[in-house]
């Protein structure tokens, strides 16, 4: 009989790495997202989700509360990523740069497939979803009118431009630029990239020039346009 080799020893086991609360509501989150997109709200259950992110539903339940708890902070995140890029482009920008380059981005992250999806979905499911909806519209549009206000109300005196028409200047610049784009894009007719230039240097255009002659020129831009603020 053979004998064993008593100088081996089997290889250590590998050590399973803890998975923080973080890391796993992250992991939940990304796999609810493809759910929620391709089955719908309703379409969704607890059951597939579990299945999906190989948790459980005690996890769920722990760490969004329900189902429409997690989609709110679906809906939460997927905006907020939109957003960050439209809060980062003003700046200190002359008024035309600024509002051109909060457009930008807005157009691409309205009129992306992802963003469509999302869309389709609050109104297929909005008699569901109930105050949930209304999230999308917290997060997403609300918060683009705010980053677009905020920029209006750090350039022109408080005294030309009240805070009440700053917010109602926002919305005019947000929809007027995106609004037809939207409903053709979720009708399937999704506008390229140079009708949106296009659309966005006509909007903006028109939109500072109005709003020059209505309030005066910008704090950090007495010299408007045609020379970049140079003195």
């Amino acid at each position: 009989m053979e004998q064993k080799d008593r100088g081996t020893t089997s290889p250590p086991r590998p050590r399973r790495q803890r998975t923080t609360p973080e890391t796993q509501a992250a992991r939940i989150l990304a796999s609810a997202e493809r759910l929620f997109l391709t089955h719908g709200f309703t379409g969704t259950s607890m059951e597939m989700l579990v299945a999906e992110t190989g948790g459980s539903k005690r996890d769920i339940y722990r760490l969004f509360g329900d189902k429409r708890g997690l989609f709110r902070r679906v809906v939460a995140g997927f905006a907020g990523d939109g957003v960050l890029a439209m809060r980062a482009a003003p700046g200190s920008a002359p008024l035309e740069a600024a509002l051109a380059g909060i457009g930008r981005p807005f157009l691409e992250f309205l009129l992306s497939e992802r963003t469509l999806n999302l869309h389709r979905l609050m109104v297929a499911d909005a008699k569901r979803l109930g105050d949930a909806g209304l999230d999308f519209i917290r997060y997403g549009p609300t918060a683009v009118y705010t980053v677009v206000e905020e920029y209006l109300r750090d350039q022109f005196d408080e005294e030309a431009l009240p805070a009440r028409e700053a917010a109602e200047a926002a919305r005019v610049f947000i929809d007027g630029l995106s609004a037809e784009l939207q409903l053709r894009a979720l009708l399937g007719d999704v506008a390229g990239p140079a009708e949106r230039e296009r659309r966005i240097d006509t909007a903006v255009r028109l939109f500072a020039a109005g709003l020059r002659q209505r309030v005066g020129p910008p704090r950090h831009g007495r010299h408007g346009p045609s020379d970049g603020g140079r003195r």
